[in-house]
């Protein structure tokens, strides 16, 4: 995986690059310990935290995801964590449909080599980059799918710490728990349950 992203960071053709303070955020250095869950969690673009730490969720989302890791029980290393471009874009804004175009072939590269059993889609711009379809709320508790991937659609952690919204941190965790659980049944052949009653 580091190999993608160290070539992915020498591309010139990127019109986010000159956003790029240093090599593109990475994945954890722990290596294979993350991920080992099955569950690719996609974010939206790197933010200021993540381009001076150099790995995605880094900032108060990370912490609010580890917050709602403990509370279903699971582990940051459970989790596999990308964006949808690698680069961030000028003033935190969302990335163009045109920038998150151009790192498809960077996201593909991702699942090929990581191979997770689901994909969660945190927040509305990576359900469109996923699913090309607009909004979140409806879809929810209903799989999607992205190159025969499952993906579960759910609330971006900035959402939640912008609302305080009880009722969608509620949801988020049960999304995650359900993503977790798909990627337990996946791993050993069993039944998935496609589809969720839930918050």
């Amino acid at each position: 995986m580091k190999r993608i992203y160290r070539d992915s960071s020498h591309c010139n053709e990127c019109s986010l690059r000159h956003e790029r303070w240093s090599p593109l955020p990475v994945p954890d250095e722990k290596g294979d310990e993350f991920g080992k869950g099955g569950v690719l969690l996609l974010g939206e673009a790197p933010g200021f935290n993540e381009q001076q730490q150099l790995h995605p969720f880094a900032g108060e989302s990370g912490r609010w995801l580890e917050w709602l890791f403990a509370s279903i029980g699971a582990e940051r290393e459970w989790f596999y964590f990308t964006n949808t471009v690698a680069d961030r874009p000028p003033e935190n804004r969302n990335p163009t449909k045109a920038e998150m175009e151009f790192h498809r072939p960077l996201f593909d590269a991702t699942l090929e080599e990581e191979k997770p059993g689901i994909i969660v889609a945190l927040g509305a711009v990576p359900a469109k980059f996923l699913t090309s379809k607009e909004g979140i709320k409806k879809r929810r508790g209903q799989l999607q799918l992205y190159n025969k991937v499952p993906v579960v659609l759910t609330y971006h952690p900035a959402y939640l710490m912008r609302t305080h919204n009880k009722v969608d941190s509620d949801a988020v965790r049960a999304d995650l728990l359900w993503a977790c659980q798909l990627a337990s049944q996946f791993a050993n052949n069993q039944q998935p349950q496609m589809s969720f009653v839930g918050f």
